[in-house]
């Protein structure tokens, strides 16, 4: 049947209409990206021969599309909905949709359609909901796989799931390795990267992509094709500069992408890499990005370059990595810009300089390096190396390779560069992050006396800065909290990495008559009612 597609609630409720006239036991709700097995089947057949007049599961696997990982959501977190079933999967019967005059969902919702399916459902029908049937998959053998395919939209539900409690981030095999060869092998097709190309060449191209890149084998071909899948419809040529050490076959993978590609020996120079793919772009704009990042919010990127003036000669977008963590390191990032008018710098941890005046995109780049952390910080040590001895009195050198000995656990040497980059470039907002490594590091190792005479200095020359205020708080509670050593008091103060105690700042402040006010704002990957 046709229905609009909104709202979402009267389109579904419209397909529920539709089915009341078939006589059916009960409706088994799923979206068109909602894959399930057998045992799902089987075990709402023998829940509605039971009576059962609603059933659910608390848990699903989440895959995204082009993609080896995968995760287990064990359901939602102790919250106002806690212990609540999934929408997809749920299995209402006949006797409670007649209740509900088979129209479970209120008409004029258009998010959020399981939570208003749940409250109408309660409202209208108690009694039924009291008996609902709540399981786990592996309760009953059944599977519930989510599929992820848009970036722009579904990258964002990806994160909010990732970073909720209980969460395990795995590879798709696991997620569907336990299903029967033919199923999964018919899954797998569902599942695989749409083929290329991602965008047809244009005569003028507006938006170019650089991206330079090594292809080791299949799974970073499916970061590239994942890559690309994001940036479609908005670049319309994309130029490649490929290690020579890549795969034989990476060049022809790449090109049936739709992408131009350049095989070239690699120096150890990112920066003369990038330029050279800048270089071969033809567009107006150059959008700059990693065979490993995704792009999130084309249309938002599309807009801020439809109202850029002719003085903006850069866009800045977020950029969210997680390296193995479930919440996100963020920063920002210059890597739109106008072709011609900035250039890159630097072997390695390479800057974008040239540009006279930037604008916020309202875009994001979300990448993962999970595992790859200590291989990464291990190939830049040498080059950093390198490039201190060659200009010792540049800062970058001395900045990364302080931020790459913390990475790998060398506090020491993390702390001689920190301080080497902060006598060089003592009041230069691109490195006051030596500062804050060097208060943390003093922190950690010497305690808060000589913290304290560390973040004197550091906040003569970045008073503002808030990591630099927020160590403050952190020195001055541990000081207090060492005063209450000898008396009786059933708990101490015992600092953890201090990027975890965001949570404790307000009660820190306040008892220290800090002049600190702390508000909560959620992000756009929040969901739910925080």
């Amino acid at each position: 049947m046709h229905a609009d597609n909104e709202p979402l609630g009267a389109k579904w409720n419209a397909g529920m209409d539709s089915l009341r006239a078939l006589d059916v036991d009960g409706v088994l709700v799923l979206g068109s990206d909602d894959l399930i097995n057998e045992g799902l089947l089987s075990a709402w057949r023998t829940e509605l021969k039971a009576g059962t007049p609603l059933a659910g599961l608390l848990d699903l696997f989440v895959v995204r599309r082009g993609d080896s990982r995968a995760l287990y959501w064990p359901g939602y977190p102790e919250g106002p909905r806690f212990g609540e079933t999934v929408g997809a999967g749920r299995l209402l019967s006949a006797e409670l949709l007649d209740r509900v005059d088979w129209r479970p969902w209120p008409d004029e919702v258009n998010r959020r359609l399981d939570g208003a399916m749940m409250t109408r459902l309660r409202r209208v029908a108690p009694d039924l909901v009291a008996r609902e049937r709540r399981v786990g998959m592996q309760e009953i053998g059944a599977v519930l796989v989510d599929v992820k395919t848009d970036p722009d939209v579904d990258m964002n539900h990806w994160s909010a799931l990732a970073e909720s409690p209980g969460t395990q981030l795995i590879d798709r095999e696991h997620a569907l390795g336990f299903l029967p060869d033919d199923e999964r092998r018919e899954i797998e097709s569902i599942l695989a990267p749409m083929p290329g190309p991602y965008w047809a060449p244009e005569a003028a191209p507006r938006v170019s992509a650089a991206i330079v890149m090594r292809c080791d084998g299949a799974l970073h071909i499916e970061e590239a094709q994942r890559c690309l899948m994001s940036i479609r419809e908005l670049v319309d040529e994309c130029v490649v500069i490929l290690d020579a050490r890549s795969i034989a076959d990476a060049d022809v993978m790449l090109a049936r992408l739709g992408a131009a590609v350049q095989r070239r020996e690699w120096t150890d120079d990112f920066s003369a890499a990038r330029n050279i793919a800048a270089d071969r772009c033809t567009g107006e704009w150059i959008l700059v990005i990693d065979r490993d990042e995704e792009l999130i919010g084309r249309e938002s990127l599309r807009q801020a370059l439809d109202t850029a003036g002719a003085d903006t000669d850069g866009l800045v977008l977020t950029v969210h990595s997680y390296n193995g963590r479930p919440k996100p390191e963020t920063m920002s990032s210059v890597r739109v810009y106008r072709r011609g008018s900035a250039s890159y710098q630097y072997p390695v941890h390479n800057q974008l300089v040239g540009y006279r005046s930037l604008h916020d995109s309202g875009a994001r780049i979300v990448t993962s390096y999970t595992g790859q952390m200590d291989e990464r910080a291990q190939r830049a040590l040498p080059v950093l190396e390198r490039l201190v001895a060659e200009t010792p009195d540049d800062p970058h050198g001395h900045y990364f390779l302080a931020r790459t000995f913390a990475a790998i656990g060398d506090g020491a040497r993390a702390l001689e560069h920190a301080r080497r980059c902060a006598a060089i470039a003592p009041d230069a907002p691109a490195y006051a992050g030596s500062w804050v490594w060097i208060v943390a590091m003093t922190l950690q190792r010497e305690g808060p006396d000589a913290a304290e005479r560390e973040l004197a200095q550091a906040l003569a020359h970045h008073p503002e800065l808030p990591d630099l205020r927020y160590l403050q708080v952190v020195t001055a509670s541990w000081k207090w909290a060492k005063t209450m050593d000898d008396m009786p008091v059933p708990y101490r103060f015992v600092p953890s990495q201090w990027g975890e105690q965001i949570s404790n700042l307000p009660a820190v402040a306040k008892l220290l008559g800090m002049p600190f006010s702390f508000e909560r704002v959620a992000n756009d990957d929040e969901r739910g009612d925080a």
